[in-house]
């Protein structure tokens, strides 16, 4: 068996993890949602969201797999966050990095393993999207494009949670729209600003709400928030 060697900026990519304060959170439907699209779509016996950590590779969501966690020397995502593209075994038992491994050869009796690497908040490969199947088989340009999309799906959804910390955690108000000025999320803050509950403000439009807060082309090309005091922007 060979094990994954660490990648030259491991302190940096374990810090950009940590950063993240998702290790051992309970489930969340958010990912869920993402790791059950992956297992339906491909057709596949499991499909992981793994967080590879400084000894062990944690699951913030699975399908298929009752463990919550593996040793990482063991596992196949600490080889898929040494590139930027799809890691793709087709078949492990003739593969001279993982014949023998315990994951091959027991439970869960990985025989196709394909992962594409999550990025964190500064740009580290944190983990992967990954999916698994007892049989062999490959895997074209098409369905690696698709699990390309639901790994940036995840990412976004990771790099999410950092994002709602630090909005929870301001004393002013914060209020994120998109390009047409629709908002999207506020925090808690925001309720005592326009006197009610900050999810009520979800799908209003913030310049209706609040008239010439940064102009109508403000957000053309993306998202873009407000921060807001007690007596306004």
């Amino acid at each position: 068996m060979e094990r994954a060697p660490l990648p030259e900026n491991e302190p940096e990519r374990l810090a950009d993890l940590r950063r993240l304060n998702v290790l051992d959170t309970p489930p969340e439907e958010r990912f869920d949602r993402i790791t059950r699209t992956a297992a339906r779509l491909f057709g596949v016996d499991a499909a992981l969201l793994s967080l590879v950590d400084a000894h062990r590779q944690w699951f913030k969501s699975r399908q298929g797999i009752g463990a919550t966690e593996t040793p990482r020397d063991i596992s196949f995502c600490g080889h898929a966050i040494l590139g930027e593209g799809v890691l793709v075994v087709e078949d492990a038992l003739t593969d001279p990095r993982f014949w023998d491994n315990p994951l091959v050869t027991g439970e869960p009796h990985v025989r196709f393993y394909a992962g594409h690497p999550l990025h964190g908040p500064l740009g580290q490969r944190i983990g992967t999207l990954c999916i698994i199947a007892r049989t062999p088989r490959s895997m074209g340009d098409e369905e690696r494009e698709t699990l390309r999309d639901l790994a940036a799906w995840a990412e976004t959804e990771l790099n999410a949670t950092q994002v709602t910390i630090l909005m929870e955690s301001l004393a002013d108000g914060m209020i994120i729209f998109d390009e047409r000025g629709t908002i999207e999320s506020a925090n808690p803050a925001t309720e005592r600003i326009f006197a009610m509950p900050a999810d009520t403000l979800l799908g209003k439009n913030i310049h209706q709400l609040m008239p010439g807060i940064c102009g109508e082309g403000a957000a053309e090309e993306g998202k873009a928030c407000a921060r807001l005091g007690e007596g306004g922007v």
